[in-house]
């Protein structure tokens, strides 16, 4: 690929997301984008009924397109919208609650595409702000303990890095794929990237922020879907691959969940009763992957 001509599309997902959009957008136009050419931020706003669409209007910028859908199709839908609709060399697929981190986020994002002919996805570095109540403290701390487990998994090319927060996609593979409505789209991205012969990156330098959910349940819509997810995706790989990419050795859990323990023993101790809750949860209640009631604890991710 010719580094200099590369093209980017930016595609975002959104439904009720009026607390951080603007912001996010204003971020990613603030990008730098040296000897690269962003052509499109497109945002399909999935039939939401907030203030989405007025917050994305008072945004001046040419390269902004939004596409308002009146009715909620799901965010698979939307999200095969978004690759129907892009052409770039590579479309980069953000969620609506987040935030970039630093000027040069989608440089450290599309690098190993450009660095490799071979890479068809690659998958963004996370980072949980600090939560204010001791639920969302617990969950920020938790995830800070999974990254790190996560990170080392097959030093970082596995399934959990592969996450719906924030990819870059090479044309030649967003272009051949198509997101089951029952998903998870995330997992799927990356078994299906696998199938195709693709290498999937992970690219750690390329941070986005997000907030954790600040009560139960919010942490629990979003288990939930989790745990579904790793279910459903059985329908379009192989069982024994999903078992495989799923599974951690206890190796790479052991040390930093020791290190949990001793450093926060009453929000570790607090995440694993939780972790059990939900999976006893989710064996008792099935979640509709395709249309979903939204987190809306974590969607504000400014204190301002």
């Amino acid at each position: 690929m010719n580094k200099k001509n590369t093209t980017i599309t930016i595609g975002i997902p959104a439904f009720n997301e009026e607390q951080n959009i603007g912001k996010l957008i204003k971020a990613l136009l603030a990008q730098d984008y040296a000897n690269v050419k962003l052509e499109n931020i497109l945002i399909v706003s999935d039939g939401s009924t907030d203030k989405t669409v007025e917050e994305l209007k008072k945004i001046k910028n040419e390269k902004i397109s939004v596409i308002d859908r009146k009715k909620r199709k799901g965010a698979m839908n939307t999200q095969n919208e978004i690759l129907s609709l892009a052409n770039s060399d590579i479309l980069i697929m953000l969620d609506a609650d987040v935030l970039p981190y630093g000027r040069n986020f989608v440089r450290e994002l599309i690098k190993p595409i450009l660095d490799d002919r071979k890479v068809g996805l690659v998958g963004a570095a996370i980072d949980s702000i600090p939560g204010r109540g001791f639920f969302e403290r617990v969950i920020s701390d938790s995830h800070d303990f999974k990254k790190s487990v996560y990170e080392k998994f097959n030093q970082g090319d596995n399934v959990y890095m592969c996450h719906g927060r924030a990819r870059a996609f090479k044309k030649g593979f967003y272009k051949n794929l198509t997101w089951a409505e029952e998903g998870p789209e995330d997992a799927f991205s990356y078994l299906y990237c696998k199938k195709r012969g693709f290498k999937f990156k992970f690219a750690p330098k390329a941070i986005v922020q997000f907030r954790s959910p600040a009560r139960f349940d919010d942490h629990a819509k979003q288990s939930m879907r989790f745990e579904q997810g790793k279910r459903n995706i059985e329908k379009y790989f192989n069982k024994k691959v999903v078992e495989i990419e799923y599974k951690i050795p206890f190796k790479y859990i052991a040390a930093d969940l020791a290190r949990f323990l001793l450093k926060s023993p009453l929000k570790a101790i607090s995440f694993l009763f939780i972790k059990l809750y939900i999976l006893y949860l989710s064996e008792r209640k099935q979640v509709d992957l395709s249309t979903w009631d939204i987190a809306t604890s974590s969607k504000k991710l400014s204190w301002k």
